[in-house]
């Protein structure tokens, strides 16, 4: 499977630049109609979108960004790295950024170990696993989605005396849905540190390559645990995003 070249794809099109056009060096000014509206799997709209690749910065804005933009453009070059990029829109746009990094799968690293699929019959210890792991108290949806996902087979978890201590699961993508899948993860805050995320991860990884799936992976540039777990599970780093929502 051509992991680059389908991840590529896929974040071509969530930025709304054509097919090839990501990764050639230079500045990219990209209107988009897509940053005018929340995308599935995502809380709120992206009015401006960096995507920060060595050598290329990808500025993929909507309608409510457009009048700046200009006045960010020129602040910025193909060689902007993401801290000066961030700077930039923060003067321009008065916002500090949410940022971001985006991995590319290229092969797996890691073990599966004790990890095992989890099933339709698995819903009630997800549903608890899950309440234990976020602390949310409103889990009346968490079973429909977990069997959606289950039936995917896309949900694997590492357990223990009856109690599932780490699981993964499956955020919505609003591209190429047959044929990528980002990998989310969550564990027991007791749990951590003992690899059994590393193990659900490379599991779910695995079990989405034999399904001709290709792995993706996101995280917040202050997640430390998740960078390194994706270098473990067979990812390294692809871009910095910076997002603002006006």
């Amino acid at each position: 499977m051509d992991f680059e070249r389908i991840t590529l794809d896929y974040y071509a099109r969530f930025l709304g630049i054509g097919p090839g056009e990501l990764g050639r060096p230079g500045l990219v000014l990209c209107p988009s109609a897509l940053r005018d509206t929340a995308m599935p799997g995502y809380p709120e709209p992206w009015d401006i979108y960096l995507f920060c690749l060595p050598g290329q910065v990808v500025v993929s804005y909507g309608s409510r960004a457009a009048g700046k933009v200009g006045q960010l453009a020129g602040m910025l070059t193909a060689e902007s790295t993401a801290e000066e990029a961030a700077k930039a829109l923060e003067r321009v746009y008065g916002k500090e950024p949410n940022r971001g990094l985006k991995f590319i799968f290229r092969g797996l690293a890691g073990e599966p170990g004790g990890a095992r699929p989890l099933t339709g019959e698995d819903a009630p210890l997800f549903v608890q696993f899950f309440r234990e792991a976020t602390g949310a108290a409103q889990t009346d949806w968490v079973e429909e989605y977990f069997l959606e996902i289950a039936e995917k087979g896309y949900t694997f978890g590492v357990e223990e005396e009856g109690m599932l201590l780490s699981a993964t699961d499956a955020p919505d993508m609003p591209f190429l849905g047959d044929k990528v899948q980002e990998i989310g993860i969550r564990t027991l805050p007791a749990a951590r540190g003992k690899g059994y995320a590393s193990q659900a991860c490379a599991a779910c990884a695995q079990a989405m390559v034999e399904k001709g799936i290709c792995p993706m992976w996101s995280t917040s540039a202050d997640n430390m645990a998740s960078q390194r777990l994706a270098y473990r599970v067979g990812f390294e780093k692809l871009a910095d995003t910076l997002a603002v929502t006006l």
